[in-house]
């Protein structure tokens, strides 16, 4: 194909989606010391509770309806930078606080607008994956020893062939 650009890359951890789980989780991946990659499909961090959608980020207190609850960790963490600055709760400064946080761990590398479309397999165990990213109008192959399947929908692991379930 004329321009079709592709690059190879190697991970000891791969998440896949970037909502609130897949952030936290690759946070705690970098900082335990693992490389780690973040591929997320939308220009923003945060899923459901990004400025796409405007789900609010409450964690276990539920918008305080349970005030005895509280999260902690990591997600608290993003909780607390959001409250310090962002008083007025706006949903841009709230992607920026997402987007600083993920940009400060020296072990991880972020890729937005990156759609995954394909799986590796070997021996049933994902090695790798393929992805799109559209600001760049790179083709990733990116490989791992560990892949993280936070995408929401169960993206990759049915793309993987895993077992699963739907309802209750």
């Amino acid at each position: 194909m004329i321009g079709f650009k592709e690059e190879t890359l190697h991970f000891d951890v791969v998440i896949v989606g970037g909502g609130m789980t897949g952030l936290c989780a690759a946070i705690a991946s970098a900082r335990h010391g693992a490389k780690t990659a973040l591929v997320q499909e939308r220009p923003v961090f945060g899923g459901n509770a990004s400025s796409e959608i405007r789900v609010g980020a409450c964690g276990a207190t539920a918008n305080h309806i349970k005030p005895d609850l509280e999260e902690t960790g990591i997600f608290q963490e993003i909780l607390l930078e959001n409250k310090r600055v962002n008083p007025d709760y706006n949903f841009s400064v709230w992607d920026a606080v997402l987007y600083n946080s993920v940009r400060q761990e020296k072990n991880l590398t972020v890729y937005l607008n990156t759609d995954m479309y394909d799986c590796d397999m070997q021996d049933g165990r994902i090695t790798g994956i393929t992805c799109y990213q559209g600001t760049t109008e790179i083709h990733w192959h990116i490989t791992g020893r560990i892949f993280i399947d936070c995408t929401g929908n169960l993206t990759l692991g049915f793309m993987s062939g895993a077992d699963y379930t739907t309802g209750r």
